[in-house]
């Protein structure tokens, strides 16, 4: 038989065991490396030279992984004597017990670029665990060995210490890890952790799931046209129910807390085992799917975009290891607004313990999914914003799935899924800054968009009959925009990029009963989020004193010119001023990305120019704020550069989807 006609007859199985092959392949080659060696710090700022024949030099320290095997420190190596050190490994600086003692003999330990190195026994389980070591010679009087060291800043897990005691300083030194070790900590870790996952998993994506289902009761054809697409449409409708249901829980001064969420999912569950008649399953029905995917056009496309999302997942949790908490200042704000959640069941004004204050305004979407996620996995605050903020950031890859695969079908969205998740700098970097409530906003925000396409696109969606799917896309639009108070920019921009690329006629676009749905859309959008307006309104618009006509200064004072210019010339100059620095801001790899999706325009068409006009118009907001126009202070260009992977991915993804 030829090959091609067993790929042809079996394309599952070849598709498992290519990615097999790769993934087993590049593990095998990644432990045969040799040593994992971490350079733990590497300023050498100065030289300490004390006789450890009569004090001993030390340093404290995390190990980032297991499977620790072997510590350097950094020397001169024109000053070295002939003798040997001793290096003694403790759990502590005052701890009576040592782990591990390792002896080097000099000059001969010393290598060419002056690093020292004590071999250890393999720590298989040292992985984020507090260690001590210090060093002192045997056999020498004068055992004065110079070791280098930075300021007490170069390192944040430890401190340098003589004689036991804590100097200003930390040494030079290097951690050596075994790969062997690494891996079997990590896979522990994976299948440790696989059911607490999978539960947090299913409530963030049963609610959405269930949600679908109820948008096509009365449809012959489903909205959803294939199931990772479904998938990506139920992450963002789960995250924008929680906080539409907090929210009016809240309305109406009740604050359930976990509680709300594990009735959420008892309820979602309930109707997909009614939906799916589950008790009529048969193993063979279940077979009998797997194959009828096996046999699909999308078989490689999909398994291509598993393996990339399994890259994505498994880079954004690896770099987390270790950490105890967020980084950067704003993530204690966040922190504090998640645990206040908590302690309260659900949305809250005072801030006590923590401030005086007693009124929350701000957005909320991020600190309500994170608190779900606490309350689901256990975790307390810090770790629920470190874990579920790198989880949120994945699906901020996963999300926009949904929108490439209408734009371009199965191999558009494998590629937004590579562009996005793996190749760009957002929304990954986030997490360095703790940049949470944009990147909310940036989950839910394509799940919109997604909406906005179809209803567009589909003539059942665009009935204004249809109560249950606008419902669906007014969740959507108010959940980004409580996520993130700048998210409905971003949505307007995609409606007019849809408007302008897709409208083909001004008759089509003056269509009055095409606008019924959106009208309709909208007022269920103000309905939903009226508690949080209202709550709002009443804040800012207080009674105030009414002053004197005598008191009352006139609106423009004066010369002439100076109100000409004023009215006249200053907009424009700082219009201009806005375009200028955000051109000098936009970087090449951009440009070239929107370049050539502008080429592609040409040879594959409408849905291709979508991301592009979307760009354009993004790229374009902040020039709004030099005209003062109401709102447009809250378009900033640094949210609007960070924001970009979203179309700069999209863009490559309908590119590279036409020619594949």
């Amino acid at each position: 038989m030829k090959i091609a006609t067993i790929v042809s007859k079996r394309p599952l199985l070849w598709v498992f065991l290519c990615f097999g092959i790769l993934f087993f392949g590049a593990t095998a080659f990644w432990v045969n490396r040799g040593e994992w060696l971490y350079p733990e710090q590497t300023k050498a700022d100065a030289t300490l030279n004390e006789n450890l024949a009569e004090v001993t030099v030390g340093q404290s320290f995390v190990a980032r992984q297991a499977g620790l095997q072997a510590i350097e420190i950094e020397t001169d190596t024109s000053d070295v004597f002939a003798g040997q050190l001793i290096l003694h490994l403790r759990n502590a600086p005052d701890a009576a017990q040592g782990i591990q003692q390792s002896t080097v003999t000099l000059p001969d330990g010393v290598d060419a670029d002056g690093w020292v190195r004590f071999p250890l026994e393999i720590l298989s389980d040292s992985h984020s665990k507090y260690y001590y070591f210090f060093i002192e010679s045997v056999g020498e009087e004068n055992g004065r060995f110079p070791i280098h060291y930075g300021p007490p800043e170069s390192y944040f897990n430890g401190a340098m210490h003589i004689d036991g005691n804590p100097q200003e300083g930390q040494l030079t030194f290097r951690l050596s890890y075994n790969r062997t070790a690494m891996l079997y900590d990590l896979v522990k870790g994976i299948v440790a952790s696989t059911g607490r996952g999978l539960v947090v998993i299913l409530v963030f994506t049963l609610p959405g799931w269930a949600l679908l289902l109820v948008f096509q009761l009365k449809r012959k054809r489903p909205f959803v046209q294939h199931w990772l697409e479904g998938i990506s449409v139920a992450i963002g409708l789960s995250l924008s129910s929680y906080i539409i249901l907090f929210l009016w829980a809240d309305w109406i001064n009740l604050h359930p807390g976990g509680m709300l969420v594990w009735l959420t999912v008892a309820i979602s569950t309930a109707f997909l085992i009614w939906y799916y008649r589950v008790w009529q399953l048969r193993p063979h029905h279940v077979w009998s799917a797997v194959q009828t995917w096996a046999d699909s056009d999308t078989v490689w496309a999909d398994s291509a975009t598993i393996f990339i999302a399994f890259i994505a997942a498994t880079a954004r949790f690896l770099m987390i290891r270790g950490l105890e908490m967020p980084l950067w200042d704003d993530s204690v704000q966040h922190a504090v607004i998640t645990r206040r959640i908590m302690e309260s069941g659900g949305l809250f004004q005072s801030w006590l313990p923590y401030s005086p204050h007693t009124t929350f305004s701000f957005h909320f979407g991020f600190h309500i999914n994170s608190a779900v996620f606490a309350w689901v996995t256990g975790f307390d605050t810090p770790q629920a914003l470190l874990w579920g903020g790198q989880l949120f950031n994945l699906f901020a890859v996963l999300t926009l799935y949904a929108l490439a695969y209408r734009l371009k079908g199965a191999w558009a969205g494998t590629i937004v899924v590579l562009a996005a998740g793996v190749m760009m700098e957002f929304p990954l970097f986030y997490m360095n800054w703790g940049r949470y409530p944009q990147l909310m906003g940036q989950v839910i925000l394509p799940i919109a968009m997604w909406w906005t396409w179809v209803t567009l696109n589909d003539d059942h969606a665009k009935s204004y009959r249809n109560l249950f799917w606008i419902i669906g896309g007014a969740t959507l639009i108010v959940g980004s925009a409580l996520s993130y108070y700048k998210m409905p920019f971003h949505y307007m921009a995609f409606v007019m990029a849809l408007g302008i690329a897709m409208v083909k006629t001004a008759r089509n676009l003056l269509d009055w009963r095409k606008w019924r749905t959106w009208v309709l859309t909208a007022v269920i959008a103000f309905i939903l989020i009226f508690p949080w307006v209202s709550m709002l309104a009443s804040r800012v618009l207080k009674p105030k004193a009414t002053a004197s006509s005598a008191s009352i200064e006139p609106v423009v004072a004066g010369s002439f010119q100076s109100t000409i210019y004023a009215f006249l010339v200053a907009p424009f100059v700082e219009l201009w001023q806005q375009i200028e620095a955000f051109s000098t801001d936009f970087p090449a790899m951009q440009t070239l990305t929107l370049l050539l999706g502008i080429i592609a325009v040409v040879w594959w068409g409408r849905n291709v120019a979508v991301p592009i006009i979307w760009m354009l118009i993004l790229i374009s907001l902040p020039i709004l704020s030099g005209l003062s126009l109401p709102g447009t202070f809250l378009i900033e260009a640094f949210t609007i550069r960070t924001s970009l992977y979203m179309p700069l991915s999209l863009i490559w993804a309908v590119a590279v989807g036409t020619i594949l």
